[in-house]
């Protein structure tokens, strides 16, 4: 789990605030990668799925956020850069595999 941590205070309150907010962010887009339902479902190739978000989440989670400090624009597009290419590339090979499952189980 992503977490904000005193260390990281500028002591700049709106700037602090910013990053509080992408550190929330990320910690949502972690909660939201878990998929509870492939297991609600009982998806059978749920494993590979869920690697993915994994790994994903520990790209996340390695960031060096005092580098972030240093560079907001910089990293900030890189780290944005991430997510964009990760999410799009996620939806077209691997969301695709489990979409007509879950449908036909009356997922909407």
């Amino acid at each position: 789990m992503i977490t904000w941590d005193k260390q990281y205070e500028l002591g700049i309150a709106s700037i602090d605030n910013q990053h509080k907010e992408l550190i929330k962010i990320a910690g949502e887009l972690s909660n939201i990668l878990t998929e509870a339902l492939f297991e609600q479902y009982g998806f059978p190739n749920s494993d590979e799925h869920i690697i993915e978000h994994s790994k994903l989440i520990e790209e996340i989670n390695e960031f060096d956020f005092q580098r972030v400090d240093n560079d907001q624009v910089g990293h900030g597009k890189k780290i944005l850069n991430m997510l964009i290419t990760w999410v799009f590339k996620h939806i077209s090979s691997s969301d695709f595999k489990y979409r007509d499952y879950l449908l036909d189980k009356g997922v909407k």
